[in-house]
């Protein structure tokens, strides 16, 4: 009897090739095992959360989350992106939004809101519904940085011109004509239209100061500001005090002549209050001829008034050679 002893090893390899297929889960049809589960399944507080502050200061220590898989034991994702909201107390975030990194961790930067209390800041992970709140409390700045009062420094009871002057003249000789508003030449143009816009904007900002109970000035500290009548628009909503103690705003009147007022506020203690008033005057001016020869030789435009028509006569030759309107909307 013949025992194949080369039968007997290729039948013992090719069984052990399969054995070790079927342990590291290959198939010798080319498979692969599926790749790593990316789908977020939860979020967690890593660290930042039950810190306290003063009020306004940001916080010690950054809010950090972490995000992982549903794999047993989880594994973290990495480039999940996270949507961050003040949800109570106010203040600010560094970023709307990051990204989670290797570890599948991401952080932010958090400015308390301006009162002591409570303050709640929401971890989202976009596109799901999955979130965590970190919580803070704001503490009361000390005494001596406690706003005790608001004053006006500069900047009440001004005025601006407002609205549009447009002047159209013809002759059969021009001549320059020159348009004069509060002593600034505006233009000098020998024939056509010109329209003159008045600039709006106060001449000077609202400048106020903040003192403690004991008349130091603070810095630091959130004034709002606010147009309570006649319309108009500020440069900012607020403005923090500089090392002056002070807080200022550039205004642009409203859109009608009168009075306009604007309120600025202590943002901690609204009770902590002053306001400006300024004044939107009606666009006027002079229409004056270079040329000593015509009569009359210039022509006032009231403030307020509408069209204002006029006829220019050359002394010189005794007739009318160059008319005109003025308009003031």
């Amino acid at each position: 009897m013949r025992i194949s002893v080369r039968s007997s090893f290729t039948r013992l390899l090719a069984g052990s090739v399969a054995a070790f297929l079927a342990i590291t889960g290959c198939s010798s049809d080319g498979g692969t095992e599926p790749g790593p589960d990316t789908t977020p399944a939860a979020i967690a507080i890593a660290s930042g959360s039950n810190q306290s502050g003063q009020a306004n200061a940001v916080l010690p220590q950054p809010l950090v989350v972490r995000v992982t898989n549903a794999s047993q034991p989880p594994q973290p994702l990495s480039g999940v992106t996270i949507s961050w909201t003040v949800v109570q107390g106010g203040g600010s975030l560094a970023s709307a939004s990051t990204t989670t990194n290797s570890q599948g961790e991401t952080q932010n930067v958090y400015t308390l809101g301006p009162n002591a209390g409570p303050n709640d800041v929401q971890a989202t992970v976009q596109g799901a519904n999955l979130s965590v709140t970190f919580v803070a409390t704001g503490t009361p700045p000390p005494l001596d940085m406690v706003p005790a009062s608001i004053d006006v420094v500069a900047g009440d009871a001004q005025s601006a011109t407002i609205g549009t002057v447009t002047w159209t003249w013809a002759g059969s000789n021009p001549h320059n004509v020159t348009f004069d508003a509060g002593g600034s030449n505006s233009a000098t143009q020998t024939t056509g239209t010109f329209a003159r816009a008045f600039p709006s904007v106060l001449a000077n900002p609202l400048l106020v100061v903040v003192r403690n109970a004991g008349g130091n000035v603070l810095a630091g500290i959130d004034v709002d500001w606010e147009v309570t009548a006649g319309g108009g628009t500020l440069l900012q909503a607020t403005v923090a005090t500089n090392a002056a103690g002070e807080s200022g705003n550039a205004y642009t009147v409203g859109p009608n002549p009168g009075t306009n007022t604007i309120r600025a506020s202590v943002q901690s203690d609204p009770s902590l209050t002053v306001t400006f008033s300024a004044t939107g005057a009606a666009a006027g001016g002079t229409v004056q001829v270079g040329d000593n020869f015509f009569d009359p030789t210039s022509v006032t435009v009231g403030t307020g008034t509408a069209d204002q028509s006029f006829t220019y006569f050359c002394t010189i030759h005794g007739r009318a050679i160059m008319s005109g309107t003025v308009v003031v909307q």
